[in-house]
């Protein structure tokens, strides 16, 4: 699903290049400002299910951690400056939310029959200020409509400590004769994300994004990948992933 988003993106955007006028002129600033708002669908690579306690020996299963539907906010600024005709820099400032959230199953049984089926639900947080660095262009079709391509890198820092990374682990028992028994295992735990031994607070990698401009009015579909690990934990390199979309106005 998220290559076929890929490839949709970067066809819609050539054969708009190839279908417009070459050179049409329209009145343009050398320098405008965007303010944007939207929301974030947060991901990560790397995130594997971890089972945990002694495999059993019969019905034993663990299957993988699934990316679950975890959305996050954004809001900032961006700067545009034509540098030669339609080709432009790009920067900005961001407050942005980062993170993750999955779903994974285990069952085992023990030598005397007894079954215990675990539901373990993990999810992350943070708040980020982010500054991209991008190249684009940004092609005037109307005296009111445009479109812009955009990619490069941010940089992001992670603040404050409102951020939680929890693990949630609820386990079914099921013995022979004996109704099904449920609860929330001692094994549950909610840290903070930027604590001493979870989450590193820097943050960078690639970005790109397309544009289109009505008036004032603008839409953006972006997306942002990660190029370092963030975790602190030993054996594990987890990288962002997000798709995210923007609605804002030009000044």
């Amino acid at each position: 699903m998220k290559l076929i988003l890929k490839i949709s993106l970067c066809v819609i955007s050539l054969l708009l290049i190839n279908c417009l006028p070459a050179n049409a002129q329209y009145p343009k600033k050398r320098m405008t400002a965007d303010f944007r708002m939207g929301m974030n669908y947060l991901g990560m690579s790397g995130v594997e299910s971890e089972p945990d306690g002694n495999p059993g020996v019969d019905q034993n299963f663990t299957t993988g951690a699934g990316d679950k539907f975890k959305m996050g906010l954004h809001i900032g600024v961006n700067v545009n400056y034509k540098i030669i005709g339609d080709f432009q820099i790009q920067t900005g400032f961001y407050v942005t939310k980062k993170g993750y959230k999955t779903h994974e199953k285990e069952s085992k049984v023990s030598e005397d029959g007894i079954r215990s089926v675990y539901d373990i639900w993990n999810e992350a947080t943070g708040n980020y200020i982010q500054m991209p660095l991008n190249i684009g262009y940004e092609l005037y079709v109307s005296k009111r409509i445009a479109f812009n391509i955009n990619g490069g890198l941010y940089g992001a820092y992670g603040y404050g400590n409102k951020g939680r990374i929890k693990k949630d682990i609820f386990v079914t028992t099921y013995k022979p004769n004996v109704p099904p028994t449920s609860g929330q295992s001692g094994d549950s735990y909610e840290v903070f994300t930027f604590s001493d031994t979870k989450w590193k607070r820097f943050d960078y990698g690639l970005n790109g994004s397309v544009g289109f401009i009505y008036d004032i009015y603008t839409i953006n579909f972006n997306y942002e990948h990660g190029l370092f690990n963030v975790t602190k934990e030993i054996n594990q390199n987890i990288k962002h992933r997000i798709y995210s979309v923007s609605l804002g106005f030009r000044f």
